[in-house]
């Protein structure tokens, strides 16, 4: 009988090693294959996604970082109005991706207006960075470059 529960005993400890040890070896296999398979062309961790501004004003001297946050920082009125609408678009195309019935057209309208209100704030980051480079000397726009490209992901080998 003392055997028995012994022998039960032990089964039920090999079961819980088990099923830890299954747990473990998925996380490491997930892990391996998300590095593998996780930066994309076009994921949103490559820095210039969306025609993002960050490797661009990080390229920059201090000085002139601070002088295109300036502007986009400018007006605050601006600054809040434009985070409002951005919440607002948001907002509008969560509630359309929820409607039903499924409305295809309300989602495009959505993400049109959401779109254009990016492209409003990246307009104003980019005629910014425009007049910086534009008077800059030819040595200093080289050194821009030469930062910039320290941003550009070496491609995969295949």
């Amino acid at each position: 009988m003392a055997k028995d529960q012994d022998m039960k005993r032990n089964w039920n400890w090999t079961k819980t090693l088990l099923v830890v040890s299954l747990g473990v070896n998925l996380l490491v296999a997930g892990m391996v294959v998300g590095s593998a398979f996780g930066h994309r062309k076009g994921d949103r961790s490559d820095p210039f996604f969306g025609g993002g501004m960050r490797p661009y004003v990080a390229s920059l001297p201090q000085g002139q970082r601070e002088y295109v946050r300036d502007r986009l920082l400018a007006n605050r009125e601006t600054a809040r109005a434009a985070r409002q609408e951005l919440r607002k678009s948001a907002q509008d195309v969560r509630d359309a991706i929820t409607v039903e019935p499924f409305n295809a057209d309300a989602l495009n309208t959505a993400f049109t207006a959401q779109r254009s209100v990016y492209d409003a704030i990246a307009a104003k980051g980019h005629h910014a960075l425009v007049e910086i480079l534009a008077n800059m000397s030819k040595d200093e726009r080289a050194q821009f470059i030469a930062k910039l490209k320290t941003f550009e992901r070496k491609p995969r080998p295949e």
